[in-house]
């Protein structure tokens, strides 16, 4: 942003947040938009909320991420009575999409998601705080369709839910049901479909499985 478009970024970001927040909270811009690179569908005030004292700028979306890695359009998109949650310090990069269908998204504090990332919630996803994403990483809660085995039809929907200060690195993808403990790693184009309950562990593979413990890491 620099002083020539930031003017209109802030008109333009004050109108979005005042269709979904009072005017008094509008007031204060607590969500900054890139103008016209985020298209939003479904979403109605009262299925966004801010988790965290209301300052401005404290979530931003659709600006870039990592140079060249995306030129499309983000999206949130909100149906069924679908929500969204966001803590302080909150990005989500250009080409990132939000598909709520029914679930809630949740995020906490210091979430940085870079570009064309893709969040599928049917069911919950809850990410914790300082948390880090790279690029073109999917979380997804549905199988989209039902599977019969043996007779018995299995549930299609589930959750995911993600500690404090996780890392997933690029092109990895997260299944329903999965959990995973604070300080995790997971390292790039895994698929994680296996919840891990040890903290600072470093998960990998297709799919993933326990690579080391007692893994550190820092922005």
């Amino acid at each position: 942003m620099n002083a020539f478009n930031r003017p209109f970024i802030y008109l333009y970001s004050f109108f979005f947040c005042l269709r979904y927040f009072s005017l008094n909270v509008a007031m204060r811009i607590p969500i900054l938009v890139w103008p016209f690179s985020l298209k939003v569908k479904g979403l109605k005030r009262g299925q966004i909320s801010l988790s965290a004292p209301v300052r401005h700028a404290m979530v931003v979306l659709g600006f870039v991420g990592t140079e060249g890695r995306s030129t499309r359009k983000s999206l949130i998109s909100v149906r069924d009575g679908g929500s969204l949650s966001f803590g302080d310090n909150v990005t989500l990069a250009r080409g990132t999409q939000v598909v709520v269908n029914g679930g809630k998204f949740c995020v906490g504090n210091n979430f940085f998601c870079n570009g064309d990332c893709f969040f599928t919630c049917d069911g919950n996803i809850t990410i914790g705080n300082s948390c880090l994403f790279g690029w073109d990483i999917d979380l997804n809660t549905t199988d989209g369709h039902q599977i019969q085995i043996d007779g018995t039809w299995r549930e299609s929907t589930g959750q995911i839910v993600l500690g404090d200060h996780i890392w997933v690195c690029s092109g990895s993808h997260i299944s329903k049901n999965v959990t995973i403990a604070d300080g995790c790693v997971v390292a790039q184009r895994s698929l994680v479909n296996k919840s891990c309950s040890t903290p600072a562990t470093l998960l990998g593979g297709m799919p993933a499985r326990e690579i080391r413990q007692k893994v550190e890491w820092k922005k």
